[in-house]
């Protein structure tokens, strides 16, 4: 899952400095570029219930990194984004980033066993 995920935080978050990153044609492309690997992210590691979770397995060190990729992300579409409206990339950042931290919080410990979302 972590492969698959980096592969997707590489599209929300590119590297800057690099030649191995072809960027889409226009802003527009690549603002709904970023758009759709939250969406990829989002089906990947949240859970597709309140019930139950994704499986997939992460680090601690994976969480740090995608933290910084969504802050960047989202600093990066505050400074470009001029509308306001609930589809914009920096909501949609907001809206994955709340949803994961969520899908981390213990909703249940029993008998010394916490059980996450």
């Amino acid at each position: 899952a972590e492969l698959s995920a980096r592969m997707f935080l590489e599209r929300l978050d590119p590297p800057k400095f690099t030649n191995d990153y072809d960027p889409p044609s226009s802003p527009e492309a690549e603002e709904e570029d970023k758009v759709d690997a939250l969406r990829d992210l989002s089906i990947l590691l949240l859970p597709s219930s309140s019930t139950s979770n994704t499986g997939a397995h992460i680090t601690v060190a994976f969480v740090s990194e995608l933290s910084s990729s969504l802050a960047r992300a989202h600093e990066e579409a505050v400074s470009t984004d001029k509308t306001t409206d609930a589809n914009s990339l920096a909501s949609r950042v907001r809206k994955f980033a709340s949803s994961f931290a969520n899908s981390l919080a213990p909703i249940s410990v029993n008998n010394g066993d916490v059980k996450y979302g």
